[in-house]
């Protein structure tokens, strides 16, 4: 991806960075506010999530009152213009993934001149599907094989009796959903909008516990893991073309730039595709680039805690304005400059998944606690908040997460430094040898 790893030599990259959470939802929600989902109130299953309450500000908010002007250019997905958390916003302009050039420039034709500006930028390039989202017409589509007949007798199946739909079509079904663009099309097409939902349902049940159980997932995955590489190299000139319409503007020298991402993909790994419903690091590792010329210090990598909670304190902080109390992020601007470090603290992530047992449906709520030395992922009944596991990962040996430790066999949390401890407490568990570091006071 030469385009952005030309932006990441020019930038602060912060190697251990994470996103909140699975999904985009709750994981913009706490990019655009600074709080984690716990505070927020945007947690868990996207048939589950409601507004963030009124007393939660987003950061447009904070600099329109100080004076600046602040939009978004989007390609829709789940960023709602009028959800509360892009209040505060003059414009929102959805397009950015279909011509960059055009409504960025059309932006800044309308933009008061001469007032700080925020912008934000959505993309979902490298969202499913993984290919063909640059089809132009004129020219033949790749079809990649698409079976008009076997569409046909799945819809037969869906209109009827869609519980007993067999598993491997619902697998084909799958692939030729999150595949290609160009695929999803002529699937909805030969589905029917109203047969296209029941199949959305049945890929949904299977995904989520199902799926552990299929022996072929592993083939599948590689499968769309090779797709999603091949359909890097579209995501890479679009943020080309975003980067260079930016630059055809001659904003002011200084201008902060982040680069972002709200949640990462898995392939199978976890008995899952796709993205939510797990909390392991192919999911919510994500980058973090910040380009500030001139300002701040030179282009390194920065290790340590930091994530996307941490993006409205850093604009605060560079806008200079005050970076308000009760913010789960903290400003990164010291670790921008040269020689500054992060300081020692967990990060936490929040997602949910169903399972299927015996015919019922239960939710777990997913709770994740992350140093760059360990992480604990602990399981709750959301409703009773009543925990139903946990298990430790140790990082420096286990960087795949591939052999939880149960939380009650981890005789001294505190070995993994008191950051990760603390979190483990103010998690409600017992973590004993915090007390017993503690001097006693005659």
């Amino acid at each position: 991806m030469p385009r952005l790893e030309a932006f990441a030599g020019e930038s602060v990259a912060f190697a251990d960075a994470v996103a909140p959470a699975a999904w985009t939802g709750p994981s913009i929600t706490s990019l655009l506010t600074g709080l984690d989902p716990s505070h927020t109130g945007v947690l868990g299953l996207p048939e589950r999530v409601g507004e963030p309450p009124n007393d939660v500000v987003a950061v447009a908010s904070r600099l329109v009152a100080a004076g600046w002007d602040a939009a978004a250019v989007t390609t829709g997905g789940f960023v709602d213009p009028k959800s509360r958390v892009m209040r505060g916003l003059r414009e929102t302009t959805v397009g950015l993934d279909q011509d960059p050039a055009a409504v960025i420039a059309g932006w800044d034709r309308r933009r008061p001149k001469g007032v700080p500006f925020f912008l934000f930028l959505h993309s979902l390039a490298a969202h499913d599907p993984y290919l063909d989202k640059d089809a132009r017409g004129g020219r033949p589509a790749d079809t990649h094989g698409f079976d008009a007949a076997r569409a046909q007798a799945i819809r037969a199946v869906l209109a009827d009796r869609p519980e007993t739909l067999p598993e491997a079509e619902v697998r084909w079904l799958v692939e030729t959903a999150i595949r290609s663009a160009v695929t999803r099309s002529l699937l909805t097409a030969s589905l029917g909008r109203a047969t296209a939902d029941r199949a959305q349902g049945a890929i949904t049940r299977w995904l989520d516990d199902a799926s552990e159980r299929d022996p072929t997932l592993g083939a599948l995955g590689e499968r769309l893991h090779a797709a999603y590489l091949e359909g890097l190299a579209y995501v890479d000139r679009l943020v080309g073309r975003i980067l260079d319409a930016l630059e055809a503007l001659r904003l002011p020298e200084g201008t902060a730039v982040f680069v972002v991402a709200d949640h990462g993909e898995t392939f199978g790994e976890r008995g899952t595709l796709l993205h939510g419903r797990r909390l392991f690091d192919e999911l919510v590792r994500v980058p973090l680039l910040v380009r500030v010329p001139k300002r701040l210090g030179a282009p390194r990598v920065v290790r340590g805690s930091a994530g996307l909670v941490d993006v409205v304190p850093t604009v605060l902080e560079l806008a200079g304005l005050p970076v308000p109390a009760g913010l789960d992020g903290i400003s990164l601007v010291a670790a921008l400059a040269d020689g500054g470090g992060l300081p020692d603290r967990a990060m936490r992530a929040f997602e949910e998944r169903r399972r299927h047992e015996h015919g019922v449906e239960r939710i777990e709520r997913l709770e994740s606690i992350r140093t760059p030395r360990a992480k604990c992922i602990v399981r709750r009944d959301p409703a009773t908040r009543r925990v139903l596991g946990a298990e430790v990962y140790d990082l420096l040996v286990d960087p795949l997460e591939r052999a939880g430790i149960p939380l009650e066999r981890v005789e001294r949390p505190c070995e993994f430094g008191d950051a990760f401890a603390r979190a483990l407490e103010a998690a409600g568990f017992d973590v004993p040898c915090l007390q017993a570091s503690v001097p006693a006071v005659r």
